[in-house]
Order: C-alpha cells, then sequence, then structure tokens
C-alpha cells in the first residue's frame, strides 16, 4: 500500500539524516513486517537514500512514478495469468502467449493451431465436465436479461445483482459459467481500469457478444467443470480418533501377546 510508504517518506528530512530506529520509533503503530517492506520499497525507488554511515535522508519526491509503474507492471502479469488460465479475452494462442511472455520475437506471430484456443472441437479436458442443470440455466437467461437492459456492466456486479436472486450462488460457478459463455461467444468480457488513490484498480466488464443468439439457445453447448470445490475444516477442529475397543472374547489373547 502507498501510504505505509509515504508516512516513512513523510518523516524524513531532505538535509538531515536519522537512524533508521529513529523512523521506527515515529511509526510504532506500523505493523513491524509492513514497516521493513514498505522501508524496502522506498529504498529501491529512491524514496530513501543512505548516507556512508547508513543514516537516511529523504529522497526525490518523484519515487511514486516509478513505484505506481512497478504496481502496474505487476498486475498486468497477474491479469496475463489469470487470462491464460481462463483461456484468455482475446482467445490467443496459448503458444503465442508463452512465447511473447518469455520475451522470445521468434514465432511470437504464428499459431500452434493444436492447443485449445485454436482447436476448441479437437481439445481433451483433464477435468471432468457436466452440462448446466436447470437452476444454472434460469442463471444464464438471467445474464442475458440483465445485459438487455444494462447493455454492459461490471462482471462483480453482474454477480451481485444475481446473488440478491439466488443468494447460494457461488463466485466460482457464476464464473465458470461467463467463462463457457464467452467460449461459445455468447458474452465478451473486456479489460478496464481507473484510478483511486494512485492505484490503478482493473476490471472486466460483460456485454453481449455481437454475434450472440438468444432466442433458442442452445444450453447444450456449454459445459463447466464437474468437480466441486473442496470443503476446509474449520480451525481448531480436529478428527477425534475412536478407540479401539476389545471384546472380553478376545481380551485375554490379547493381552497374552504382550511383554511386561
Amino acid at each position: 500500500n502507498e501510504s505505509f510508504l509515504q508516512r516513512i517518506y513523510n518523516i524524513l528530512s531532505p538535509e538531515n539524516s536519522v537512524e533508521k530506529d529513529y523512523i521506527r520509533s515515529q511509526l510504532q503503530s506500523m505493523d513491524l513486517e509492513i514497516f521493513e517492506r514498505a522501508f524496502e520499497q522506498l529504498w529501491v525507488h529512491r524514496g530513501v537514500l543512505k548516507d556512508l554511515d547508513v543514516n537516511m535522508k529523504r529522497g526525490p519526491a518523484n519515487w511514486t512514478a516509478t513505484y505506481r509503474e512497478q504496481l502496474r507492471q505487476k498486475k498486468v502479469q497477474l491479469d496475463q495469468i489469470l487470462n491464460y488460465a481462463n483461456g484468455g479475452v482475446s482467445k490467443r494462442c496459448r503458444m503465442q502467449t508463452l512465447v511473447t511472455h518469455f520475451g522470445e520475437r521468434v514465432g511470437a506471430h504464428m499459431r500452434c493451431g493444436i492447443c485449445d484456443i485454436c482447436s476448441p472441437d479437437s481439445r481433451v479436458s483433464l477435468v471432468s465436465k457436466r452440462q448446466l442443470n436447470s437452476k444454472e440455466q434460469d442463471l444464464v437467461e438471467q445474464i442475458f436479461q440483465i445485459l438487455i437492459i444494462e447493455e454492459t456492466m461490471a462482471m462483480g456486479r453482474v454477480f451481485e445483482k444475481l446473488s440478491r436472486l439466488t443468494p447460494s450462488l457461488k463466485r466460482q460457478v457464476f464464473e465458470r459459467i461467463i467463462s463457457e459463455l464467452e467460449r461459445v461467444s455468447q458474452v465478451s468480457l473486456v479489460e478496464e481500469s481507473f484510478e483511486k488513490n494512485g492505484e490503478v484498480i482493473r476490471y472486466r466488464k460483460l456485454a453481449l457478444h455481437p454475434n450472440a443468439r438468444l432466442q433458442n439457445f442452445d444450453f447444450g453447448s456449454i459445459e463447466i467443470s464437474a468437480q466441486k470445490s473442496k470443503r476446509r475444516r474449520a480451525k481448531g477442529k480436529t478428527r477425534t480418533k475412536r478407540p479401539t475397543v476389545i471384546s472380553p472374547k478376545h481380551k485375554s489373547t490379547a493381552l497374552s501377546g504382550r511383554n511386561f
């Protein structure tokens, strides 16, 4: 969070150097681990300068520019990973995506022709699939109705609207259905962003695909993962092992085999 770096920066002086312990003493309310990480980031982006005696003073005020650019690049990389895992918003060949990611130019414009993006009909899935049940089919129709009225809407807001109608709806199931609707060209996902408090917030907007066929939609064309999400065991609760009970009939036999 940039605010932690800014708090450290505000304590520093451009003329007088101070020890790191003094800076820490002025920020006792800040968690020590957060302080250390924020201090390191501030030093990397030259917001804090060290002298030969390892004392600190304030660096140039433009440290925020490189810090925000680094954040932007990390978020872009994270989005690329998510897009790759989900098949990609632009439906780009997986081999092209990998080649471009690692900076290779040779073959960067050549499609492999065999991945699940290039050849979706011949793809082999390692995950068992199932068709939508009646409730999920109703969910698809509700998504269509929302997008007909709104034309375009943030994916998170669409989920919120659906959750009011179906409180038991899981976000994971919703995203699987959206991914399949995108695959069969019923909806389009577009990456958008806005800036808030110096940070770039990225989100996805949902809209009907130009080639969407809403009338007599073939629900059989959609298949989602049949795997259920694993339940997490509540912390502090351990499974009690049931004691072994030896019947009186076998008790003497069991004891006779022991050495005392």
